[in-house]
């Protein structure tokens, strides 16, 4: 879970690099250029979407999407931009949910790499929304319909991250790794994303609560039921 708090204060972090007092500090002529490649980046994030969101993209189509939104999320120019960080989200989500259909079928599936996805796809929708919570333009209202789309989706997925957990501890013997799993079941279940859509429907309260209980125990006799020597590798 550290890993995840440092991704998401670091990037936040950088929206102070292009700050409105040293934009306002450029000539006309370097203003003008910052737009322009602003906005040639902004061109290749959206690029990157739709190479997953159509039909017809190829397997192709979508690594390419993949790599620019990799870089996209490391741009100056496009850290501070919440489109970048929901793209971003779209794309691990959806490598996600490829990677648990070739599971569910019988296909070969990198499990490692669909974990991966999952941590990333909800780090990446948190920043995300922060970004559009508090919007630079007092005048934009965040959207409540989209957010509770992707609260859905999230809250839907996140037994996969006991899942996670179970996998890198049984077949990994990747404490670190199960023990990040685990917790960031909690962090996420605590996110205000999730928090606020659960409060908006009485019938998710009682079971997600019970899931957590359930969970606390879970993780507590993982903990004491192992040897000394698997506990010296847990955090």
């Amino acid at each position: 879970m550290k890993r995840f708090l440092f991704v998401l204060i670091a990037s936040l972090g950088l929206f102070l690099i292009y700050p409105p007092c040293a934009y306002a500090q450029m000539s006309k002529k370097e203003q003008k250029e910052l737009k322009k490649a602003t906005k040639d980046a902004q061109k290749n994030v959206r690029n990157a979407r739709s190479f997953y969101e159509r039909d017809d993209a190829s397997q192709g189509d979508k690594a390419q999407g993949k790599r620019i939104i990799d870089a996209a999320i490391k741009d100056p120019l496009l850290i501070d931009w919440d489109q970048t960080w929901s793209t971003a989200a779209l794309i691990y989500r959806e490598n996600f949910y490829a990677e648990t259909i070739n599971f569910n079928t019988g296909a070969r599936t990198d499990t490692v790499a669909m974990y991966d996805y999952l941590v990333k796809w909800y780090e990446y929708t948190i920043i995300a929304d922060s970004i559009q919570r508090n919007p630079s333009d007092p005048k934009v209202k965040p959207s409540n319909e989209a957010r509770n789309k992707h609260a859905e989706s999230i809250n839907s997925t996140l037994s996969m991250l006991v899942n996670g957990g179970i996998f890198f501890f049984n077949n990994r013997a990747d404490f670190n790794k199960s023990y990040e799993l685990f917790d960031m079941f909690y962090v996420m279940a605590e996110a205000d994303i999730i928090k606020d859509y659960v409060s908006q429907r009485p019938e998710l309260r009682k079971t997600k609560s019970n899931l957590h209980i359930s969970l606390h125990w879970q993780h507590t006799g993982w903990r004491i039921g192992k040897t000394s020597s698997n506990m010296a590798n847990l955090p």
